[in-house]
């Protein structure tokens, strides 16, 4: 029974985790790069979300939403290869 309530505890945080990012890609395919980012900002900081933290690196880079920072888009770059994301 525990492991069960595990799992389906895990498959919830899964679930949640999906929904924020993916509202960050809503807001960032219809230009509101602000909501985007920090809808990322919230998942890399705090769930060490790669795929976020790439993104962020990418708006860094890109200046979108946010002052563009080479150091900044550089920081967020390592903190997504290091938790596995190949594109970094």
């Amino acid at each position: 029974m525990k492991k069960l309530f595990i799992l389906l505890f895990s498959l919830s945080l899964s679930f949640t985790i999906q929904a924020d990012f993916s509202s960050g890609m809503h807001d960032y395919k219809k230009g509101d790069f602000d909501s985007a980012f920090q809808e990322w900002l919230t998942l890399a900081e705090q769930k060490n979300h790669a795929v976020s933290q790439y993104n962020i690196a990418k708006m860094y880079k890109n200046g979108k939403g946010v002052k563009q920072s080479k150091k900044q888009a550089l920081k967020w770059f390592k903190k997504a290869y290091s938790q596995g994301e190949t594109f970094a």
